[in-house]
């Protein structure tokens, strides 16, 4: 067999077995599968009903900082906690996001009386991207952005 027809096979078998994870019930992958309650203590500041949501979030915050899930994660065990792993630093800035978007909510409440323009602006939130635009910490600059 040639080196070519192996890295073929190789390469087909990753993809089928990544096929077949994703297919699986695995709690990774699920459709719609609630998450355990209580949950985890990973999830201290974070409250969702289902992987789904979970999951969706993560990839928010993973694209708007250009990291991926070792960023913050070990990823044989989900559930390990050590200051390397940037969890304490993501929950304060995830609690302050939140906080500025109830404070944002309360401000246009004050000034905005027409109902429909108000649930407009309240569709409008302050995500992780507001601030890092794909980096994995804050631009500082207009140059800092286009790095």
């Amino acid at each position: 067999m040639s080196l070519k027809n192996i890295l073929y096979s190789a390469a087909l078998l990753i993809a089928l077995c990544s096929l077949a994870l994703i297919a699986s019930d695995s709690p990774l992958w699920s459709e719609e599968k609630p998450l355990s309650k209580p949950p985890g203590k990973n999830m201290q500041v974070l409250e969702f009903e289902t992987m789904v949501q979970l999951q969706t979030y993560m990839k928010e915050i993973t694209d708007s900082l250009g990291v991926t899930c070792k960023y913050c994660h070990e990823i044989r065990d989900f559930s390990r906690d050590s200051e390397d792993l940037h969890k304490n630093k993501a929950r304060e800035m995830i609690v302050m996001t939140k906080e500025y978007n109830l404070r944002l909510a309360e401000f246009y409440k004050k000034f905005i009386t027409d109902e429909e323009q108000l649930k407009q602006k309240l569709e409008n939130k302050i995500t992780c991207f507001t601030c890092h635009r794909g980096k994995e910490h804050p631009p500082a600059t207009k140059a800092d952005v286009e790095k």
